[in-house]
């Protein structure tokens, strides 16, 4: 799906009113889902790098709160920078 495809003119305003409609506590799921259908709607094989990045930058920032020292803070930061260029450098 492009930004300006037909297809997306129909799904933003879709997310928008679902936004305002789900519980706060709720949206961040509902803009989990339509951020991986967006992907997938492009093509199904990038659904597998953005469900990865997403992984590895929870796993980083649980490590960031984590830790103790501002170098071990540091440390996560880096190892989540350097994978999600990664991943964008690689495709």
């Amino acid at each position: 799906m492009f930004f300006n495809s037909l297809e997306f003119l129909v799904f933003f305003p879709i997310v928008v009113g679902l936004y305002l409609m789900v519980p706060d506590r709720f949206r961040w799921m509902l803009l989990l889902a339509a951020s991986y259908y967006f992907y997938a709607a492009w093509r199904l094989e990038y659904l597998i790098l953005i469900i990865a990045s997403t992984l590895i930058d929870y796993g980083a920032a649980l490590r960031m709160d984590t830790a103790s020292s501002k170098r071990g803070k540091r440390s996560w930061l880096i190892v989540s920078l350097v994978s999600n260029l990664g991943i964008l450098f690689s495709f």
